[in-house]
């Protein structure tokens, strides 16, 4: 409704003129203010950085103070990403300017606002511009807007512009006054100085925002990414914001006593029920501002994992409307190396014609005596593919997968083409280079059934694969049996020995090759790894295995598995290759499935390898004393509730809650695995 119909609305309802509508529209704020205060905030202009979260909120709540003039600025568009708090967000104005949908909504409070805006956001350009005869500042602008919102802060102060800055954090509001003429400026308050890098600019900001954080207890700072400049909000705390911000710009605006510019900081917090307010003397210098930066740093470290891989971004292409451009097709097959491999050894190649992307077999990475019948390349494969699959629709793309098209004894295990579809994109697809292997001791916290219930109609959408999922104790004890036995014959069989440590990187990570596994990832303490670096001899480790090494070995496992909630098991209807790689698929899509529900999992297939000997030949490769625990392993498997000789097992996760891993494995680079030579 545009403006004209807006002002012919209100009259239908009384009000004939501008001044008789805010005098109607703001009556119930008499009382609270007086006539000649609501009169000062209708001549006000304050300024307002960012549409989102809190700029949004901040826009409305003035607006129904009666504040009647404005300088907004925002160049970003919504999305479903904004829905949880962002004021404007809804479907109907899904890709729509979220500084035009805000325009929208505060003329419909009052029709007669002047809105002044800055659609290209804010900048050194129009930074001036912006600030010209504002009474006041509210910061809007994202947490990691850094460097615009320093400009804004030193020029606002300049300009003897109070600026006032609230952040959501967690179910809080954390709030900081910045006057032109007292106290401290936003460099001295926070620290800041030319030539800092980004992730200690955010920090600063953090910490100094919320000098005494109450949310630091309940936020989980795994989903905190700096880099990919992410991080959990809530509405909640978006509304604190806006409640203070605003009365803190009433109080500036209309001259009541009470202002307390920074370093004077407070914060609520509605889930803890606290109030905390102070004076933090030399800002960020303080010592204890000091000692806190370092310890959120260790411990957005620790709880976000340091890893070892860079998350390579999308080609911004949009959606592939002809020819499947070469540099979408490297971006499938990185996504497709990201997926699962046994002891990271990559026994993938691929090939790109112009039309088909083959999937290859590496000869040397694939067919180990732990590999029968190179079930676990197939199983890797399928995980490939499903990869691919998710990030294929990221760009209006289905991939149709032909399996084995040259035979089972053929290197090549699919091709894989591409055709434009209608169908959305993945919900997956944000989450493919997040699926990760933990091996860190899990929380013995419950697993939500709704949780276990999504990741269970995993097994609907997969032919042939079933999921038995295991949470008894009576029943997770029978499978800590298993998974102990089979430790043991990996530590006591030379050809598994050899097998396990061909692809432990023992050495200096910056020394390893972009394969195998480093013992970084094994998440293991300095002894450890001397033990483990001990045993890599076979000749040491067979005296060892005397006196019970590999015994050694099966209990750290067991240490494990007690602490996880639920373990889980993937099988297959049959032993075929095409039934392997479906099964692959499905793991893949378990895996990342369970992570995206903030799960983490740890596969433990050593029984896994050892039964498929036994469903090949009867384990007759083995000892009497090895084949007989093999035998139980069945047996075990089958009281679990595995159907003997129509399911066989494919991944074994033990499943919980844990925090992030120290470190993830490499992987090949593109260039090193893609063949793009047309025929």
């Amino acid at each position: 409704m545009d403006t004209e119909s807006l002002i012919r609305r209100i009259a239908e309802f009384g009000p004939q003129t501008q001044e008789a509508y805010y005098s109607e529209a703001f009556s119930r704020n008499i009382g609270l203010f007086t006539e000649q205060e609501q009169q000062r905030l209708h001549e006000a202009k304050v300024a307002i950085p960012g549409m989102g979260g809190v700029g949004g909120v901040h826009l409305i709540t003035l607006v129904r103070c009666g504040v009647g003039r404005f300088h907004v600025s925002d160049f970003d568009t919504y999305e479903p990403g904004n829905i949880n708090r962002q004021f404007g967000a809804s479907v109907p104005h899904f890709g729509r300017p979220k500084l035009e949908v805000m325009k929208e909504l505060a003329l419909g409070v009052n029709p007669f606002l002047e809105i002044k805006e800055f659609p290209e956001g804010i900048g050194p350009q129009n930074m001036d511009d912006f600030l010209d005869g504002v009474d006041v500042v509210l910061d809007g602008l994202d947490f990691f807007a850094f460097d615009v919102r320093r400009l804004l802060f030193l020029r606002a102060r300049e300009k003897g512009i109070p600026v006032i800055t609230a952040g959501p954090m967690g179910f809080s509001s954390a709030l900081l006054v910045f006057l032109p003429h007292e106290g401290m400026g936003f460099d001295e308050y926070f620290d800041i100085r030319d030539g800092m890098a980004d992730q200690e600019k955010y920090v600063s900001f953090a910490i100094g925002l919320a000098p005494r954080a109450t949310h630091i207890k309940y936020v989980d700072f795994s989903r905190v990414d700096f880099d990919k400049k992410a991080g959990p909000s809530s509405v909640i705390g978006c509304q604190l914001c806006s409640g203070m911000a605003a009365m803190e710009a009433v109080r500036i605006l209309l001259g009541k006593k009470g202002v307390k510019p920074a370093p004077y900081y407070m914060q609520f917090d509605a889930f803890r029920r606290k109030f905390r307010r102070g004076k933090l003397r030399w800002g960020n210098r303080h010592p204890k501002q000091r000692l806190k930066k370092l310890a959120f740093k260790l411990m957005v470290r620790k709880k976000g994992g340091a890893g070892s891989r860079e998350v390579p971004p999308a080609p911004a292409t949009g959606r592939v409307e002809g020819q499947v451009p070469e540099e979408v097709v490297r971006f499938l097959v990185e996504m497709g190396t990201w997926a699962t491999s046994a002891d990271n050894c990559q026994p993938w190649l691929f090939s790109w014609d112009g039309e088909i992307l083959s999937l290859k077999k590496d000869p040397e990475r694939s067919g180990f005596f732990y590999d029968v019948n190179q079930e676990s390349t197939f199983i890797t494969f399928g995980a490939v593919l499903e990869n691919i699959r998710i990030a294929a629709t990221h760009f209006g793309l289905e991939a149709g997968v032909t399996i084995l098209p040259a035979g089972e004894k053929s290197n090549i295990v699919a091709e894989v083409s591409f055709e434009k579809t209608e169908t959305a994109e993945d919900p997956l697809f944000q989450f493919l280079t997040q699926r990760h292997v933990n091996r860190k001791p899990y929380k013995k916290k419950p697993i939500d059934p709704a949780v276990v219930q999504q990741l269970m109609q995993i097994r609907d959408r997969s032919e042939g694969v079933g999921i038995l999922w295991i949470n008894a104790e009576s029943d997770k004890k029978k499978m800590r049996k298993i998974v102990f036995d089979a430790d043991r014959i990996l530590f006591e069989d030379e050809r598994l020995h050899a097998g396990l440590y061909r692809w432990l990187r023992l050495g200096k990570e910056s020394e390893s090759p972009n394969d195998g596994m480093g013992v970084d990832v094994l998440e293991i303490n300095w002894f450890q790894k001397q033990g483990l670096k001990m045993m890599s001899n076979w000749n040491v480790l067979s005296w060892l295995n005397l006196i019970g090494m590999s015994r050694i070995s099966g209990l750290n496992s067991i240490k494990l598995l007690k602490t996880s909630p639920a373990y889980c098991l993937l099988t297959v209807d049959r032993r075929e290759p095409s039934a392997y790689l479906r099964a692959g698929m499905a793991v893949e899509r378990f895996w990342i499935t369970g992570n995206s529900l903030g799960l983490s999992l740890q596969p433990m297939v050593g029984f896994v390898f050892l039964l498929n000997h036994f469903y090949q030949d009867g384990a007759g490769q083995f000892t009497k004393k090895h084949r007989k625990m093999i035998e139980r392993m069945d047996s075990g498997l089958r009281d679990l509730g595995m159907k003997g000789g129509r399911e066989f097992p494919v991944m074994f996760f033990r499943v919980g809650y844990a925090d992030p891993p120290r470190a993830r494995t490499p992987r090949r680079s593109v260039e090193e695995v893609l063949d793009t030579a047309k025929a």
